[in-house]
């Protein structure tokens, strides 16, 4: 019986300093008498470390900037079906809690990558739309920039992107 009685008392012992600590960490400098942190319950920002599309870990090499914000894959593969519908991933990967990183605006910076599939443009192909030029990779993108160009124009502009005037 006194290994029980001695047992508890520990545990309790134990308890008391979890709870007295916890309650100093969440109180006020004037109430402690120390410089210690108030502590929040705010979320802490959870990164993107998975593909949305295979689930794979990311390459962080390999990455499509949509509405602002830098969605990484796994591999090249992966940035074909993201480019279709990079608002769908967004959301879903939101959903679970990830925060995505920001894209990286440089101001002044020129068009070098289609809007549509992420390769090199071709200045020799582009669609003109509110007095901008959109380039391209390749004919087929021509198409997806002609049947939204607007939204082509927004996405660029937002990672600072300054696109040339049509002539």
């Amino acid at each position: 019986m006194n290994i029980i009685v001695k047992t508890s008392l520990a545990a309790i012992a134990t308890l008391g300093a979890a709870y007295a600590a916890a309650a100093a960490d969440s109180m006020p400098e004037s109430q402690t008498g120390t410089d210690a942190p108030i502590v929040a319950d705010a979320k802490a920002a959870t990164p993107q470390t998975q593909c949305p599309v295979k689930g794979g870990d990311v390459d962080k090499s390999l990455y499509i900037d949509s509405d602002g914000k830098r969605i990484y894959v796994c591999c090249k593969g992966c940035l074909d079906t993201l480019g279709k519908d990079p608002g769908r991933y967004i959301k879903e990967l939101e959903a679970k809690g990830i925060t995505l990183d920001k894209t990286p605006t440089a101001p002044g910076q020129p068009q070098t990558k289609c809007p549509v599939m992420h390769g090199d443009i071709n200045k020799d192909l582009y669609v003109d739309a509110d007095g901008k030029r959109i380039y391209v990779c390749c004919e087929g993108c021509l198409e997806a920039v002609r049947k939204d160009p607007k939204k082509y124009v927004k996405d660029l502009e937002a990672q600072g992107i300054v696109l040339d005037k049509a002539k």
